[in-house]
Formats: structure tokens, C-alpha cells, sequence
């Protein structure tokens, strides 16, 4: 019975994180179209450079000292990339950089249209943007 609850327990904990995935993942969308429509209306030069600046999905973000020395190595077939690091580093996945930036908050009317309304409540309290946040 106790397996059973543990199992229950972790397989809500994961619903609850892809809920927020998805959550950050639509805000995202939402922000990249609204930067798209703003560049439309903008000059010829900003169409130009319209990939710089921009980071495609999905992605991981490497943090380690200045001093570290990191040897890279690529297969033939660009499939497999291997990393030797001098010293201790950390790696970040594009869900925790998007959460880092809380486009996983959004307002309850728009949690409301991002989420199906019987999983709603397994959405984290921390994903509904309080009007004094905005």
C-alpha cells in the first residue's frame, strides 16, 4: 500500500511538472508571435537579422568558473558530442531556463486556456500570476 501511495505521489509530481513545461512552453509561443508581429510591422533591416538573438528548442545551458578548461569533442556524424570539464560545472535544460525567466506564470484565464480544465487543479499555485506580479 505505501509502494502504491509513493508510486501515486510520483506520477503526480510528474504530471504537475509537465503542466508546467506546457504552461512555459505556450507563453513562449505567445511571446515569440508577438515579437514576429512587432518585426513585420518593423523595417526591412530588422527581417535581415531576424534569427539573431533567437534560441531554438530544444536546448541545455552550461554554467561553470571562467577558469575551467573544456575540451569538446564531436562525432563524424555531429549525433554525439562529448564535454571534459577541469572543474565542477552545472547543466541546464530548457524547462528550468523557462521557469527561471517564469514564463510558466501566466494569469487564471489564460491557465485556464493552456491547461485542460480537469487538469487544472494539479497546476502549482506558483503558476498563476498575481496581478500585482504583472
Amino acid at each position: 500500500r505505501n509502494e502504491r501511495m509513493k508510486s501515486v505521489e510520483q506520477k503526480k509530481q510528474h504530471l504537475q511538472d509537465l503542466l508546467v513545461q506546457q504552461v512555459a512552453m505556450k507563453n513562449l509561443l505567445k511571446r515569440n508571435a508577438e515579437r514576429k508581429r512587432a518585426e513585420s510591422v518593423s523595417s526591412v533591416a530588422a527581417n535581415a537579422a531576424r534569427d539573431e538573438g533567437r534560441v531554438f528548442l530544444p536546448f541545455i545551458a552550461v554554467n561553470t568558473s571562467k577558469d575551467t578548461v573544456i575540451q569538446c569533442e564531436m562525432s563524424e556524424d555531429r549525433q554525439d558530442i562529448f564535454f571534459n570539464f577541469s572543474a565542477p560545472f552545472e547543466i541546464h535544460d530548457d524547462a528550468d531556463i523557462l521557469q527561471k525567466l517564469n514564463l510558466h506564470k501566466a494569469p487564471y484565464a489564460e491557465l485556464k486556456q493552456m491547461v485542460p480544465e480537469k487538469l487544472l487543479s494539479y497546476l502549482p499555485a506558483e503558476c498563476e500570476l498575481k496581478s500585482e506580479e504583472k
